[in-house]
């Protein structure tokens, strides 16, 4: 999958969809969006090319909400 600037995602990644910030995690069935402290996740299909890559959770944790 990529980002809207053509830039890899990866499980991990902290991504900007639909003005909210989203964690990239793997299921069963592909790629989810995980709610930021939460084990709630979006199975809603979501668009990668919509999507920003803004970080990650091992090198900006600091961007997620606490």
């Amino acid at each position: 999958l990529k980002d809207k600037n053509g830039k890899e995602i990866y499980e991990g990644d902290i991504v900007k969809y639909e003005e909210e910030f989203r964690i990239v995690s793997w299921d069963n069935l592909g790629f989810v969006l995980q709610i930021p402290n939460t084990r709630a996740f979006s199975w809603d299909l979501w668009d990668a090319g919509l999507s920003e890559i803004i970080g990650n959770i091992y090198e900006n944790p600091e961007l997620l909400p606490h």
